[in-house]
C-alpha cells in the first residue's frame, strides 16, 4: 500500500504489481495513471497430505481416500472465492499451472462445485454426523483437520478462513495454523501437516515444475503431498517427450485431467498481474 500511495502521489513513476483489487481501484481513480494487465506465473492451492501427519509410511486417515479428497474439492466454490477476493486479478486454474503457461487449457476436466454430491460422497464413505454435533464422524473420529498457512500472506490467510467456512457447511471441522514461512516449509518437507495453502511460481517450462512437484519422482523433494499415480506419470512423461506443442497439448490435457480427478490438491487461484505507471512514462 505504501508503494501505491507513492505512485498516486507522483513520488514514483511505475509500480510493476498492484496486488489487490483495492490497489487497482485506487489507481483507476487517478487520471494521471495508466494500468497495464499482464499474465502472472503464480498459482495457489490447498495441498492435502496423502500420508499420515508425521508418519509418511502410513496413509492419511482422511486424505488417503481419493473419494474424500474429491468430495472436499467439490465442496469449494472456487469461482466465487476468486471473484470475491481477487476480482479481475485471478482465475480458477484447471490444474497446477499459472495463466502464463501454454499448457493452460479450458478443456481440462475438473471436478464441479456440487455440495450435495460432496455430502453424498462423504456419507457413502462412512463420514456421517452420528452424534448431531454438526461435524461428521466415522468410528467415533471426527472429520477434522488443520490447515497450515504462512502468517506473512494476507491473501492465503484469508483463503484459509474462507475454506474453513465452506468445509463447515458440509460438516467438516477445520482449524488454521498461521506460522512463519520457515516453519511452514519445515512442516511440509517433513510431512508433519494435514493440509497447507501453498503458492508456487511456475518455471518458464512447465515440464520441470510438474515433474518436481506432482510426479512420483518428486516424492522426497517438492512433491509434498506424496502423490503417486502411475497413470499420471506416464502421461506427463509422454507430454514432456512430445516433439511439438501440438502433440504435447492433448497428452498434457489428459495428464491434468487424471490429476484433477485424483484431487491431491484443490487448485484455488492463478494470479494475474496489473502494472501501474504515470502517463508521462
Amino acid at each position: 500500500f505504501v508503494a501505491v500511495t507513492q505512485l498516486l502521489a507522483d513520488q514514483v513513476d511505475v509500480r510493476e504489481q498492484l496486488i489487490t483489487p483495492e490497489m487497482i481501484r485506487r489507481a483507476r481513480g487517478a487520471t494521471q495513471l495508466k494500468l497495464y494487465p499482464y499474465s502472472g506465473n503464480v498459482y495457489t492451492y490447498l495441498l492435502f497430505n496423502l500420508r499420515a501427519n508425521g508418519d509418511t509410511a502410513q496413509p492419511n486417515p482422511i486424505f488417503g481416500d481419493r473419494e474424500v479428497r474429491r468430495a472436499l474439492t467439490m465442496a469449494v466454490d472456487r469461482a466465487s472465492l476468486v471473484k470475491s477476493t481477487l476480482g479481475d486479478l485471478g482465475k480458477v486454474p484447471p490444474g497446477p499451472m499459472s495463466s502464463l503457461l501454454w499448457i493452460w487449457d479450458p478443456e481440462i476436466r475438473v471436478l464441479p462445485y456440487d455440495t450435495a454430491q460432496a455430502a453424498r460422497m462423504l456419507s457413502a464413505r462412512g463420514w456421517r454426523d452420528h452424534d448431531s454435533d454438526g461435524v461428521r464422524d466415522r468410528d467415533q473420529q471426527p472429520l477434522a483437520f488443520r490447515i497450515v498457512v504462512p502468517s506473512t500472506s494476507v491473501l492465503r490467510r484469508q483463503y484459509a478462513q474462507l475454506l474453513q467456512e465452506q468445509f463447515r457447511l458440509i460438516g467438516i471441522h477445520v482449524e488454521i495454523d498461521e506460522v512463519d514461512p520457515s516453519v511452514l516449509q519445515q512442516r511440509i518437507s517433513s510431512g508433519k501437516f494435514d493440509a497447507a495453502v501453498l503458492s508456487r511460481q511456475n518455471d518458464p517450462s512447465p515440464s520441470s515444475g510438474i515433474t518436481q512437484t506432482w510426479t512420483s519422482a518428486g516424492i522426497g523433494g517438492s512433491n509434498y503431498a506424496r502423490y503417486s499415480s502411475p497413470a499420471f506419470d506416464r502421461l506427463a512423461d509422454r507430454a514432456i517427450a512430445a516433439p511439438s506443442r501440438d502433440q504435447a497439448k492433448p497428452l498434457s490435457r489428459s495428464a491434468m485431467g487424471t490429476m484433477t480427478a485424483d484431487a491431491p490438491a484443490i487448485f484455488l487461484y492463478a494470479l494475474g498481474n496489473m502494472a501501474g505507471g504515470h502517463s508521462r512514462v
